[in-house]
């Protein structure tokens, strides 16, 4: 399904032919062509039922049809409702829409709506012959494939600009090495117009075989005893226990005492899933002597990972395997070691949609046995977004797939094992330190970087053959969980500044399961989309409310540059005297806010926000508002003075700080200081100056060099307060020397401690003995001004042209340097 591009817009949508107030406009999302992607409904706007919405937003048309799921629905008091889109009877790959509703009030729709006009749905070929055009294209010979399966769909295909199409989806059943793809079929031509990868992985270097498959759930068994306890050796967890079966004289790992069959197999190095066998045990206690030889160990971390997961989210979440139906026993839990005898294969896991199963590769160049919590708890994420939300193995789609999984890993590693649990594989992985690493995600020497902002160069700069890197994409889902769990601040990837409060991995958990099994995420095919359904699944998780969750769900959206956000802060004065109401601006709905003082000797708060001062205190403070409330905390902090006025800055801003110039004295200050006044309080003060401008500045001027104490004097209605600073003034004007002397050609002039151009002379004049008029003048601050001091601090002129005789170099202070010219004599020969 191609990505379209989606814009956020306010549309005042008149609801049911209503006039509506401007506060209960509907937030609308929509694609490129107009269609809504979503719908928002403010708490004060009507809404319509889901037919409702269908004819007059969608505008669906006579031969649109959209079949409601069985779902089991999260929390009492609401509805989450998933239908699929069909034409003409026809199933629309990858269509369909999600309606939620709070107390019978639909609050958020969302969807991807396929329009499609005057498609002819009759084939021309039947899947026989569309199953024969795709094995040659895949050039897999007729002997070499034992079966297939087909479906007649309309699909969009991206290649054709999203143009809906009536194709057969071809899956074949055989063992050929090339065997790696999905077909989609022109049912009219025959051209194969698109193919999506078979397996979504852990590792995006290799795309692995796809077996022979005769049978994808666990067939009936005869069990001798009642299923068992194990006690495994795992490689990578200790010793374990874990569910068995006996079958005969020996144990397998076949649990049947949850509501989903789990069993683990052994495919020996194969690819064809029909050779696989039974991991078998004499005693039911399972060594690393018996099984660690030949890497069959990998299997009890396997199947005791399974076990553990499955419970997590049965016990905590009410979710029964992948499918969780409303009803019944769960999809059985199929898992395949020692999957395929090529290195690619080996270094690999992977779910197959097409099948419903897993394999995990025994290692080989990059990686360990494809074993742990995380790999494990990876490849069953993918197996809940195939049967929860759908998305495919590439495109944006594919980067969220991945970017799911990985953050699926992470929970349930932190659940069941801890460590480091925003490490992808870290445990596995031979040379690197990871597979990927959701918190740094350019880490060094990590297997895969990922890009962590939406739109930054190395977001955009990943695209290759067949197409984007999913992995490298997938880094902002799964960098935005971790923000959104550990909190952050700092600036992004394209120079957006963000900062996130983290809620912990108890409420991401909770997020994720609300979203992925509440029908948020279905059809979502940009990263836009996955955010709005994110920041609803947050809501209805906390009660329909824009409360704390919600806040720091966008924030930290912001922070991996998709959509924008709000943030809290205390609002109110820098410094209190006497007293002073504190807010929160931006306070999160159904918030309440407990406030602390960090020396309540000095000032006291309470919970509505007052603060006062204690007596006659003077100082520093910290406010902390703790805000609770909407299934999340945020922490806020300000920094205070408190009492008699304070200066947090003096200034002196001169070009320097030499005699005869002036200089401005600027104070910053707090606490609203009145009768401000600068005086010189040390020094040589009966020879200086100054000018008070009564706002915290002053004008200081001297000639005499020395170092001066200027005090700032201060009142406001908490007292009288001092504070100063010390400027020293040098006298920076230059000495000079006149050489050689005496001299035929040139006469230089150089000039000693120049510390800027203020410092020099103004002018040099040239008279002979007997003249009253100049024979040379030089403007020397011109000529510094124009060359600088490159050349060092001289001046040469020329005397070759002159009469011999007697001369005196006239060197000309400033007019307001204090200084008093000079007068060289020099002979000329």
């Amino acid at each position: 399904m191609k990505n379209q591009l989606l814009s956020a817009m306010i549309l005042a949508f008149p609801m049911l032919g209503e006039a509506q107030q401007p506060e209960s406009v509907p937030t609308v999302l929509t694609d490129k062509n107009g269609i809504i992607q979503a719908m928002e409904f403010p708490d004060n706007a009507p809404s319509p039922s889901d037919q409702e919405f269908m004819r007059q937003y969608l505008k669906v048309s006579a031969d649109d049809r959209f079949e409601k799921a069985n779902d089991k629905q999260r929390s009492p008091g609401n509805t989450d409702d998933h239908f699929d889109q069909f034409y003409k009877e026809i199933k629309v790959d990858g269509a369909g829409y999600n309606f939620h509703y709070k107390k019978g009030k639909l609050f958020y729709a969302h969807g991807h709506f396929v329009k499609i006009e005057n498609l002819d749905i009759v084939s021309s070929i039947n899947s026989e012959r569309a199953k024969e055009l795709f094995a040659q294209y895949k050039q897999i010979p007729a002997n070499e494939i034992s079966d297939f399966t087909s479906e007649l769909l309309v699909k969009e295909i991206a290649s054709a600009d999203s143009a809906a199409y009536l194709v057969f989806e071809i899956y074949l059943h055989s063992n050929a090495p090339v065997n790696d793809e999905i077909g989609y079929v022109d049912a009219k031509t025959g051209e194969v117009l698109a193919t999506e990868q078979i397996f979504s992985h852990s590792s995006p270097h290799v795309k692995i075989i796809q077996p022979k498959i005769t049978q994808t759930t666990t067939p009936a068994l005869k069990r001798a005893l009642a299923p068992a306890n194990g006690n495994f050796a795992t490689r990578y967890s200790g010793a374990k226990t874990g569910s068995t079966d006996e079958d005969g004289l020996k144990y397998r790992l076949l649990d049947e005492t949850r509501g989903a069959v789990i069993h683990t197999w052994n495919m020996q190095g194969s690819f064809d899933f029909d050779a696989r066998v039974e991991l078998l045990d004499n005693d039911n206690i399972w060594t690393a002597a018996e099984h660690a030889a030949n890497e069959n160990d990998m299997g009890l971390d396997i199947h005791w990972a399974l076990q553990k997961i499955y419970d997590r989210l049965n016990t905590v979440h009410a979710v029964n395997s992948f499918n969780n139906p409303v009803a019944g026993a769960g999809f059985p839990i199929n898992a395949c070691i020692r999957y395929g005898s090529t290195n690619d294969s080996r270094d690999n896991a992977g779910w197959a949609a097409a099948l419903k199963f897993l394999v995990f590769g025994d290692g080989a160049i990059l990686f360990r046995p494809m074993a742990s919590v995380d790999v494990v708890a990876h490849e069953y994420g993918h197996g809940i977004t195939d049967f929860q939300i759908g998305w495919g193995n590439s495109g944006d789609q594919g980067a969220f797939n991945e970017g799911l999984s990985d953050i699926w890993g992470a929970i349930m590693q932190h659940r069941i094992t801890g460590g480091s649990v925003w490490q992808a594989g870290e445990q596995v992985a031979i040379n690197n330190p990871c597979a990927r690493d959701m918190q740094n995600t350019n880490l060094p020497n990590v297997l895969r970087p990922m890009a962590n902002t939406f739109g930054s160069g190395q977001y955009n700069a990943n695209s290759g053959s067949p197409g984007i890197d999913v992995y490298v994409r997938s880094g902002v889902l799964s960098h935005w969980a971790y923000l959104l769990a550990n909190g952050g601040s700092g600036t992004n990837d394209v120079g957006t500044a963000y900062n996130v409060q983290g809620q912990g991995m108890d409420l991401l958990e909770n997020l994720i399961v609300r979203a992925v099994f509440g029908n948020f995420l279905d059809n979502s095919t940009t990263y836009l989309q996955v955010r709005t359904g994110m920041v609803n699944a947050a809501k209805a998780l906390c009660g329909n409310q824009n409360g704390v969750l919600v806040q720091q769900v966008e924030n930290a959206w912001k922070a991996v540059n998709v959509g924008a956000a709000t943030q809290s802060v205390i609002s109110g004065p820098d410094h209190l005297c006497p007293n002073a109401t504190y807010t929160i601006a931006n306070l999160p709905a159904g918030s309440t806010v407990a406030w602390v003082s960090s020396n309540a000797a000095g000032v006291t708060i309470s919970n509505a926000g007052a603060a006062a001062r204690v007596g006659n205190f003077h100082g520093n403070v910290t406010l902390t508002a703790t805000v609770s409330g909407g299934c999340g905390k945020l922490v806020l902090t300000k920094a205070i003075s408190v009492g008699k006025p304070v200066a947090t800055n003096i200034a002196i801003n001169a070009p320097d700080k030499c005699a005869g110039t002036s200089q401005l004295v600027v104070a910053t200050t707090k606490g609203n200081p009145t009768n401000m006044k600068w005086s010189v309080t040390s020094g040589n003060a009966p020879n200086a100056s100054l000018s008070d401008f009564a706002n915290g500045s002053a004008s200081f001027f001297t000639n005499t060099p020395d170092c001066y104490g200027l005090t700032l004097s201060m009142t406001n209605t908490c007292g009288a307060a001092t504070t100063g600073t010390t400027i020293c003034i040098d006298n920076c004007f230059a000495g000079s020397k006149v050489y050689p002397n005496p001299a035929r050609d040139l006469v230089t002039i150089e000039f000693e401690h120049v510390e800027s151009l203020h410092a020099l002379p103004e002018q040099i004049h040239l008279y002979s003995e007997h003249s009253t008029v100049p024979v040379r003048s030089i403007s020397i601050r011109e000529v510094f001004e124009n060359r600088g001091f490159k050349d060092g601090n001289k001046i040469a002129f020329r005397v070759s042209d002159l009469p011999r005789g007697i001369y005196f170099v006239h060197i000309i202070p400033g007019k307001n340097s204090g200084q008093k010219p000079e007068h060289i004599r020099i002979v000329l020969e």
